[in-house]
């Protein structure tokens, strides 16, 4: 479903740390929509273990400041749980680019997933613009464009900690989304996934069950 945030009367975006969507905006960024942008790998690995059984990875919040802190060599991608889970089946594979998708069986919704570099990105700007970028290629907009509409959510880290991300939520011709991204400039990566709902479900209901199976792994690698 193409996305596009002038035909909505409003644009929601979601509260830090919420588990409910708040806040909503009058819309008036002009229509031009493109697909949304790429998504997908295999599930991640839990952050390796030391002796003393704490985890390597981060285990504090990475927020978006934190993120300018990342050593180059770490490895981050989303820790898929769907795949493994009877309320989902497979509607698109990994495609070997970093996408794939799920549908949610229940409502019929789509969970898609990105994950990748960050090559033709402008990275000077911080960890928030830059995932500001990355929600500007699924409307056709720039990160300053959609930056206004754009609220920040915690998504947890496997092993224990929370990942900073923005998000937008809306609805288009009777469907319904919410989309969140983090863009991650220190390593040139980046994450993204939305949740496409049809006519009848409310994405924002929806996401509030879904995000359970939402994790994002960070793990250093050998330099």
């Amino acid at each position: 479903m193409k996305r596009s945030l002038v035909r909505l009367a409003t644009v929601c975006a979601l509260a830090l740390g919420a588990t409910t969507l708040t806040g909503c905006l009058a819309a008036s960024i002009p229509d031009t929509v493109p697909s949304a942008p790429p998504s997908r790998s295999v599930p991640a690995p839990e952050p390796s273990r030391g002796d003393d059984g704490t985890s390597s990875g981060p285990a504090e919040s990475l927020t978006f400041d934190a993120g300018a802190a990342l050593p180059s060599s770490t490895h981050l991608e989303w820790g898929d749980s769907m795949g493994f889970s009877d309320d989902y089946s497979v509607a698109s594979p990994d495609d070997g680019a970093g996408n794939w998708s799920y549908t949610h069986v229940a409502t019929g919704c789509t969970a898609s997933f990105w994950q990748g570099t960050l090559a033709s990105y402008d990275l000077s700007q911080g960890d928030s613009l830059v995932s500001d970028q990355i929600l500007g290629q699924d409307f056709g907009e720039t990160a300053s464009e959609i930056t206004p509409y754009a609220s920040d959510i915690d998504v947890p880290q496997l092993g224990a900690g929370t990942v900073e991300m923005r998000a937008v939520s809306g609805s288009n011709d009777n469907a319904s989304y919410v989309v969140i991204a983090r863009g991650f400039a220190a390593v040139s990566s980046g994450l993204y996934f939305s949740l496409d709902c049809p006519t009848g479900q409310d994405a924002q209901s929806v996401f509030d069950e879904v995000r359970d199976d939402l994790s994002i792994s960070l793990t250093p690698t050998a330099g």
